[in-house]
């Protein structure tokens, strides 16, 4: 089985889920905490998958159908999690904010993290192919708990980061714009 998933977007929780578990700690991040989702399986590339590790369950942020059965060839119970990327990103960067260094910037943190993935799925675009598509819209009993906490996340500097991005693209001079947003506050 291959849990393919954005980074927040509720991968664990759903494996979870299929195995009948409901009861789920809000504001959590799970990743840590499940054996099989390693590091190296998380964003797959081309040239890295011969680096990859299998199990029989596997976790990945990739969302594209065609490089994950490059990646694990075999594997006939796919599920893609579809959930807003950007309000994925923003749940996993609040909840991973308390291991951040004191020395970056509120705003070039999530930023980076923003144009990161934004350069990997223009790279590798969501495309779940004959996969199973859990939509997080779906109104289904994990759909609906995932969609609650994913709009329950508040974090103003990723939103910021966000919204910089959109309108000025990779190359914001993010760190100005933040300084100019918040001195006229």
């Amino acid at each position: 089985m291959i849990i393919a998933f954005y980074p927040g977007g509720g991968g664990n929780r759903f494996f979870k889920w299929l195995n009948g578990q409901r009861e789920f700690e809000t504001n959590k991040v799970y990743d840590q905490l499940n054996p099989y989702q390693t590091y190296v399986n998380r964003y797959p590339r081309e040239e890295t998958k011969l680096q990859l590790i299998t199990h029989p369950v596997i976790f990945t942020h990739c969302t594209n159908y065609e490089l994950i059965t490059k990646c694990w060839p075999g594997h006939s119970e796919i599920y893609f999690i579809f959930s807003d990327r950007s309000k994925s990103l923003r749940r996993q960067w609040v909840l991973r904010q308390k291991t951040m260094s004191a020395n970056q910037h509120p705003a070039g943190a999530p930023f980076s993290t923003i144009t990161w993935h934004d350069e990997y799925y223009t790279q590798y675009p969501w495309s779940p192919g004959p996969g199973t598509v859990v939509d997080s819209n779906s109104f289904s009993e994990f759909s609906t708990m995932i969609e609650q906490e994913l709009d329950s996340i508040v974090g103003p500097e990723f939103d910021f980061a966000q919204q910089m991005f959109d309108e000025h693209g990779p190359q914001a001079p993010i760190l100005d714009l933040y300084n100019q947003h918040y001195d006229k506050d």
